[in-house]
């Protein structure tokens, strides 16, 4: 298992075990981002963000031509409204040059004060050869099963309606910010639907193109509005402009005087837009198939859902670093999505998803915060069972350095045995070998943890430890052989407090076999338990190690690979070569002899003493060793290991054919 992988599984272990508040964050998140959207909140804001996607250079063929009543108009003609004899003359000079279509963006619900005018605009209007759409106006709107609908209708007069003229209404529709986004829906009034002013006009030039009407989620598209040519009302009336430019045209008349308020707010604009251009662009847009459709409510709702979900799992399941890599990648495509899908004249609620994104992250690190701290506090008590709290602390605040599962690098190993444990474990009750052993056990791993190293399990009475991981520990070796040289003072020293509910056992000694090498550490198990631990040849060999101490005596033994790295902090004492079943290659062990200290030179020149007889005893010299060996036995009394090699040279004197074999290594038939 790689870091990663711990890391991903603790956080999984965290999930399941606080997974109510998980669910609660995760559903007020939700909440709140789908109730802004559903109620679309802060409207306004998120309609700037959407329509600056609405912005197209695109052009079209449809020669549209503005007749503006303009403030020049008003000046030269007098105050508005007009005698109506003026637009009568305006309708008969555009008929004179044969226009596609005349659209009349101005009221004549009433009859005026004049009769005559009245007369000369019904005469221009019943023998206008061009088609004409005159505007009407709908008022007092009722929402009915979504369908909207007008109460009043104020048409133009009948007198005004000849066989070539049309109406359509012009009532615009904001949104809730007062901007006009949306192309005029459906309308009806006295249960049939009533066609918009543009509309109409779209049905005289092309039929077929009035298909192209959205519905009424239907965006239209803001480009450049002064695209359209205009001209002065009065130009044209008095001759200045001649009426020959409209031939073929789409003429569109209507007020952009500043006075006669026929003006709407239109997003990207920096300006209100004169009623008649926004006729002129709804009118663009269907001859030009030129929308904007919002992507639907329930995909909306589903990306936005997307979005909260796809943060919680950055948050929850990885680490800091990469969670906000993940987070900024996200709203990079969130960014990114409006671009892409405006190309398929989709527009998307980018503040709202935003939004859900942000919430995402403040929530969802909340979220993170407690469910870390949650997992620091687990992890450290994962680790402080084996290890000492400053190597779980470091572990804490750098994962990455402790590189778990598989891992194979440069250890120390330890194992431990009691001595006699057997029979002293049968004349206990089995509540008296719990308590014995808790007490046991408590005072050696206090000292494996003292050392930095890792406490690995306990088998019945048996300790096994290991230096050199999770952290590196260039000196593995050196605290491992100091932990059994504290564990075998400790035990001296505090062994009787342990036995004093049993005074038959006057000492209790135990055996501790170490050896350095490669190995491989890490979580292993199955996924449902595993344990940190080390495996591989050279822990089988300390286990082996600890095993030949009962042979010879020794509180403590090491092999060759672990005495060349700690040879310059204690003293080693080479013992015997070994050969253990199912190895060829012999195993040179040392035992300990304390630390370096001040008496270097007094230990080293009483440890050549006991080297002159081991030479002796290696060459097949028994007489030589055994006298060598028993001076040493008479300067150190209480070494007890001594008494084996006198033994075997005495052995090997009884039995001279056995020594004529004799290759000064000695073989194990057991494990």
């Amino acid at each position: 298992m790689q870091p990663a992988s711990f890391i991903i599984f603790m956080r999984w272990y965290q999930v399941k075990k606080y997974w109510m508040w998980i669910v609660v964050i995760i559903v007020l998140t939700t909440f709140l981002s789908v109730s802004v959207f559903n109620a679309r909140l802060f409207f306004s804001v998120a309609q700037k963000f959407q329509d600056g996607f609405s912005v197209t250079n695109v052009s079209s063929d449809s020669d549209i031509f503005i007749v503006k009543i303009d403030d020049k108009s008003l000046q030269e003609l007098g105050v508005f409204p007009w005698p109506r004899g003026l637009h009568a003359n305006m309708i008969q000079l555009l008929d004179a040059v044969k226009p596609k279509v005349i659209g009349y963006d101005v009221s004549f619900p009433n009859r005026s004060a004049s009769s005559e005018q009245d007369a000369l605009l019904s005469t221009a209007l019943q023998n206008v050869q061009t088609p004409v759409v005159l505007a009407q106006e709908l008022r007092k709107f009722t929402d009915e099963k979504g369908q909207i609908v007008a109460q009043i209708n104020d048409v133009p007069l009948a007198s005004f309606l000849g066989k070539n003229v049309r109406t359509g209404f012009i009532n615009v529709f904001p949104d809730q910010d007062i901007f006009v986004r949306h192309f005029p829906p459906s309308v009806v009034y006295n249960d049939s639907r009533i066609a918009s002013f543009a509309e109409k006009v779209v049905s005289v030039i092309n039929p077929d193109a009035a298909k192209n009407i959205p519905a009424s989620d239907g965006f239209f598209p803001v480009y450049n509005l002064n695209r359209y040519p205009s001209f002065s009302f009065s130009d044209i009336l008095q001759g200045k402009i001649s009426p020959e430019i409209f031939k073929g045209k789409t003429v569109l008349v209507g007020s952009t005087a500043a006075d006669l308020h026929d003006e709407v707010n239109v997003p990207n604009q920096d300006n209100k837009v004169p009623g008649v251009f926004l006729h002129a662009l709804y009118i663009d847009s269907i001859l030009s198939n030129q929308f904007f459709y919002e992507v639907s409510s329930g995909s909306s709702l589903f990306l936005l859902l997307l979005v909260i979900a796809l943060v919680f799992a950055a948050k929850i399941f990885f680490r800091a670093s990469v969670d906000w890599i993940m987070s900024f990648i996200l709203l990079i495509l969130i960014v990114a999505l409006p671009f892409l899908l405006v190309q398929r004249s989709l527009l998307v609620p980018l503040f709202y998803f935003a939004m859900a994104w942000l919430l995402a992250v403040i929530f969802g690190s909340v979220l993170k915060i407690l469910l870390v701290e949650r997992e620091r506090e687990q992890i450290k008590n994962y680790f402080e069972l084996y290890v000492n709290k400053a190597v779980a602390d470091e572990l804490i605040r750098n994962p990455e350095r402790a590189v778990l599962g598989g891992d194979k690098r440069e250890m120390t190993v330890l194992f431990s045995d009691i001595r006699g444990f057997t029979s002293l474990s049968e004349q206990m009750l089995p509540q008296e070998v719990v308590k014995f052993l808790n007490e046991y056990l408590n005072m050696m791993t206090e000292v494996v943890l003292a050392n930095g190293g890792v406490l690995d399990k306990y088998i019945g009475d048996a300790i096994m430890a290991f230096w050199g991981a999770p952290l590196p520990q260039q000196d593995h070796a050196v605290r491992a052989v100091r932990t059994a040289w504290h564990m075998q003072k400790t035990l001296k020293e505090q062994g009787q407090d342990i036995l004093r509910d049993w005074p038959d056992f006057t000492q209790l000694k135990i055996g501790i076999g170490l050896n350095s090498g490669l190995m491989s550490v890490g979580n292993m198990g199955s996924k449902l338990r595993f344990d940190y631990t080390v495996i591989g040849d050279n822990v089988n060999i300390a286990s082996r190690v600890e095993g030949l101490t009962k042979y010879w005596n020794a509180d403590i033994l090491i092999t060759e690979a672990t005495k060349k790295l700690v040879q310059d902090h204690f003293h080693c004492r080479e013992l015997d070569l070994v050969r253990v079943k199912g190895r060829n290659e012999p195993l040179r062990l040392f035992d300990i002899w304390g630390e370096k200290n001040g008496n270097h030179v007094d230990v080293q020149a009483q440890l050549l003493l006991f080297q002159d007889a081991l030479h002796y005893y290696r060459s097949g010299q028994f007489t030589e060793a055994t006298q060598k060996f028993s001076i040493w036995k008479e300067r150190v009394p209480d070494d007890k290991v001594v008494d084996v090699f006198i033994k075997r040279c005495q052995e090997f004197l009884a039995d001279p054919e056995k020594a004529k074999h004799w290759d000064g290594i000695i073989t194990m038939e057991t494990k």
